[in-house]
């Protein structure tokens, strides 16, 4: 199991808009018959709890993705259960809306989330993930579901798969920054990156050329185009 907040909305719906609450809604519900379900909550509340926030960003949306195609319904509902507890640590069920919505489409399960970011009993804003300080608590609840239901996990040293990317990065900055933050982050995800050194030996691993180093940047080589200085 993996557990995903989509940094951005999904944004292919039906109709072909996306970015707020309704059309991520939508979504999340358009998928062939059969093979999505609402198994608690209720779309329509969750979507005019969102709405209603005067906030750039009023809502949280994710996925926990197995590799099983279908696990025990007790074992889904305590698997929600706990995910509750850990991220909406401190708060009594009436204090927050939450609606997961059950995907098979791709042949495997999918629990997607949708949690408006309002506190329910003050109308505050609540922030249910927030990566820089919440990553850990992530992967420690991966880690232990996992573990406890024994199912797929992607730290399986058989299921790993080595990341490579072209040393020939694009021309555009942007979309060079792009690569080698997935680079990165893929690393850091393994557990290989703990310090600045561990970042500069991935990189000369994987033969980028590092042009310059500042105390707190690194200039890399681009052949394609302008060198990508990263902070």
């Amino acid at each position: 199991m993996l557990i995903k907040f989509f940094k951005h909305p999904p944004k292919r719906t039906h109709s072909g808009k996306g970015g707020n609450p309704r059309s991520s809604m939508d979504y999340l519900l358009n998928k062939p018959e059969g093979e999505v379900r609402v198994l608690q909550g209720n779309p329509e509340l969750s979507v005019g709890l969102a709405e209603a926030m005067q906030s750039a960003n009023p809502y949280t949306v994710g996925c926990l993705s197995f590799e099983e195609a279908d696990i025990p319904e007790k074992d889904k509902k305590a698997i929600m259960q706990k995910f509750e507890e850990s991220f909406l640590a401190g708060l009594d069920a009436e204090q927050y809306n939450i609606c997961w919505i059950e995907h098979t489409d791709k042949g495997r399960l999918e629990l997607n989330f949708f949690v408006p970011n309002v506190e329910l009993s003050t109308g505050k804003r609540l922030n249910l993930y927030y990566d820089r300080a919440d990553r850990h608590l992530a992967e420690s609840f991966k880690k232990v579901i996992n573990l406890e239901y024994g199912l797929t996990s992607p730290d399986d040293p058989q299921k790993r798969q080595t990341v490579s990317i072209d040393k020939s990065l694009p021309k555009n900055t942007k979309d060079a920054v792009a690569a080698l933050n997935g680079l990165i982050e893929h690393e850091f995800s393994q557990g290989n990156i703990q310090s600045r050194q561990d970042v500069i030996a991935c990189f000369e691993k994987n033969g980028f050329e590092i042009s310059r180093q500042g105390q707190d940047y690194l200039s890399i080589k681009n052949e394609n185009g302008r060198n990508v200085r990263l902070k």
